[in-house]
């Protein structure tokens, strides 16, 4: 019996510029090996990033700004046939920013390769992971559980900050509120999520509906950090939570013409509510998201361009909190008929809270192993976070694939 091997390698050098509420000079170095033995796969990645801006300074002098280095590993191993997969994967997080990732789903795992200048406070990816998948003709049958044993909202100063505003002494503070941030000694909770997704493709019409369960246990913020004069905010409940989580989404193509709906409700389970004007407790909720997009695209063939609408509409029942916004993206990209060159021209902006980014990209097939690829990137708007900073980032960044 023949058995079929291949598989790439690949690396990719990123150097940045940010501000936000101070400034970053960030570099990134991500390399990886990925091997395909007959219906196994395997795949090992490892990510390290540095702010040279802070690099020779102690802990101390670093309380409060953005953490000075991160790196991350993680491993995946998959087999796979041709009415389903199984996967298994493991991320470690060696140290610093990666530290505020927190549990993530597996269906919308977070893309590396636009790596140093995105606002990773936001990002969430697994750690320990299973997924299995069943397809039959035109269903899919997702399913993942993901278990995490140190997931820590707010990590401690043994792991810094991310951001700086996401220091949750900055708004007890701002209220009147004295606080201190002490170290992390204690063993984080594990928390858990799954999911089941069943996706059905039936011509012009697709239709997918998927479930989250999570269960977790909120970890006493006196772990974190000490509010003085302020100690009823320290009892968080320590039971676990229940915290589910419903998407729908509808997709229906006609001509050219692609219509897009998704309905989500999310259950926020009670927690401290560092987005209000005063530290309070946030008190258990549903929340409902609806969003609606229409995609055109205006060329066909090598020239190839798209329009693309979105619109979220947030209404968090018991709170006064209604919100929406709205995007407007336009996609260029060109190949040449000797599919050695690929120019990626990108830029997307939102229009109601001015958010933007602008993607260039060229690639080059030098052999038909040997791929190279350089780029840069700019991305500007307000920082969403509660003590929110008008953000902006630049890179350039270089890489190579070979496959074997």
């Amino acid at each position: 019996m023949d058995v079929e091997t291949n598989g790439e390698v690949y690396w990719q050098a990123a150097q940045g510029r940010g501000k936000n509420q101070s400034e970053q000079n960030l570099w990134a170095l991500k390399a990886g090996l990925e091997i395909w033995w007959d219906a196994w796969g395997a795949r090992l990645e490892g990510l390290q990033e540095e702010d040279l801006h802070y690099r020779g300074k102690s802990y101390q002098d670093l309380e409060g700004v953005p953490t000075p280095r991160s790196e991350v590993r993680w491993a995946t191993i998959k087999y796979e046939q041709s009415q389903g997969s199984l996967e298994l994967g493991r991320q470690e997080i060696i140290l610093g920013r990666s530290n505020y990732f927190q549990v993530a789903d597996m269906v919308t795992p977070v893309d590396f390769q636009q790596a140093v200048v995105t606002d990773k406070s936001r990002y969430r990816t697994p750690l320990d992971a299973l997924r299995i998948r069943y397809t039959r003709t035109a269903w899919d049958l997702d399913f993942g559980l993901i278990q995490d044993d140190r997931l820590n909202q707010y990590p401690g100063q043994n792991s810094l900050w991310y951001q700086p505003e996401q220091n949750p002494c900055n708004l007890f503070e701002a209220a009147g509120q004295a606080c201190q941030v002490v170290p992390d000694q204690t063993e984080q909770p594990a928390t858990y999520q799954g999911y089941l997704r069943l996706r059905a493709f039936l011509g012009a019409f697709d239709f997918s509906l998927m479930h989250f369960e999570g269960y977790e246990r909120e970890p006493s913020f006196g772990a974190d950090f000490v509010i003085l004069n302020f100690k009823s905010l320290l009892e968080i409940s320590q039971t676990r939570q229940r915290v589910p989580s419903t998407v729908a989404t509808f997709s229906y193509t006609w001509d050219k013409h692609q219509w897009d709906i998704e309905l989500r409700r999310d259950f926020q389970a009670k927690r401290l509510n560092l987005a209000s004007e005063a530290p309070m407790f946030q008190e258990p909720h549903n929340i409902d998201y609806g969003l609606l997009a229409w995609r055109y695209p205006l060329f066909d063939g090598d020239l190839s361009s798209e329009l693309y609408g979105r619109y979220i509409s947030d209404y968090q029942k018991g709170q006064t909190q209604d919100r929406s916004q709205s995007f407007f993206m336009i996609d260029y990209s060109k190949e040449t008929h000797n599919q050695r060159y690929k120019h990626i021209f990108r830029q997307v902006v939102g229009i109601e809270n001015k958010d933007g980014l602008l993607h260039l990209e060229e690639s080059h097939r030098w052999t038909d192993q040997l791929h190279f690829q350089v780029g840069a990137d700019w991305i500007w708007g307000k920082d969403t976070a509660p003590l929110g900073r008008y953000r902006q980032h630049s890179r350039v960044f270089l890489g190579m694939k070979y496959h074997l």
